[in-house]
């Protein structure tokens, strides 16, 4: 049996956001081995909070990338457009980072309860209820 901490397990969540970050364009799918780590330590733990962030998170790459798409698109359009909703675009996935980033740090703390991500899981919601919804 593999015994991982919750120090392990905030790192592992730090070190896919940086990665992200760095590259949202090609690195963006990173997001699913997030949201595998917040699931299952959802299931492991009965923090069913956990499992519903993870469900949201398992679905940003399909949410945001034709975002970040349409981005670029916009270049060179009129300038008032392109910059409302770049500066939209990135400050979405930024608090979405952020996020994550705040459940890894609670994950390193001794012991956790389902409350401490409700805020977060309440936040994240209000983000995905915003976002538009793409066909594939």
């Amino acid at each position: 049996m593999v015994l991982i901490s919750g120090e392990e397990l905030g790192e592992a969540l730090k070190k896919i956001v940086s990665e992200v970050r760095e590259n949202p364009e090609f690195k963006l799918n990173y997001l699913y081995n997030a949201a595998a780590i917040l699931m299952a330590v959802g299931f492991a733990k009965n923090l069913p909070t956990l499992k519903i962030i993870g469900d949201y998170i398992l679905s940003v790459p399909s949410k945001y990338g034709p975002l970040l798409s349409f981005k670029y698109q916009l270049l060179g359009s009129t300038g008032d457009l392109e910059e409302k909703i770049v500066r939209q675009v990135d400050r979405t996935l930024d608090r979405i980072l952020e996020i994550l980033e705040a459940i890894g740090k609670k994950l390193k703390e001794e012991t956790v309860s389902d409350t401490d991500f409700v805020d977060y899981m309440g936040e994240i919601e209000e983000i995905f209820s915003k976002l538009p919804s793409y066909k594939e």
